[in-house]
């Protein structure tokens, strides 16, 4: 901003130009700080078309001019590279959320399939000892119910009879 103002002030005082017509544009887009900084606020935003701003310099020299095509291209980086980065950013975060809820629930579904098994061998303990003999055990594979009982439970208990 202060370079462009300082060059519009520069070719004003040389070529009498404050008056002129002609200098209308520039002086209006880069005459002062404020217009300066607004006008390239403008173009990085899209308030203003960036192409007819530079449009605008075309009376200063090259050097001007590459400053607005650098000040131009760095703001539109600057800001896709932030946008990508807020993009990639969260989708990170839903992929960590994600997999933690996978966890969560595979955990969830061993502790209730543990339970399912607990409960099972409570009811095979016939005598209420807390320890089930080979003999009990033996004895309730054959029972019907625990047979369908495992099955649910996608135990084979032909494996485990022999």
């Amino acid at each position: 901003g202060i370079s462009l103002t300082s060059g519009v002030t520069d070719l004003m005082n040389e070529e009498n130009g404050w008056a002129k017509e002609e200098y209308r544009n520039l002086i209006d887009s880069f005459g002062t700080l404020e217009s300066s900084i607004l006008t390239l606020y403008m173009a990085m935003s899209g308030g203003q078309d960036w192409g007819d701003a530079y449009a605008t310099l075309s009376a200063l020299s090259p050097t001007h001019r590459f400053f607005f095509m650098v000040f131009v291209s760095f703001a539109l980086f600057a800001v896709v590279n932030i946008v990508t980065g807020i993009f990639v950013d969260t989708a990170l975060q839903c992929n960590s959320s994600d997999k933690e809820a996978v966890v969560q629930e595979e955990l969830a579904a061993k502790e209730k399939y543990l339970e399912r098994m607990r409960l099972a061998f409570e009811e095979m303990d016939a005598n209420g000892t807390g320890l089930l003999s080979m003999d009990e055990f033996q004895r309730k594979l054959d029972d019907e119910r625990v047979q369908a009982y495992f099955n649910a439970l996608k135990l084979d208990v032909s494996d485990a009879s022999k």
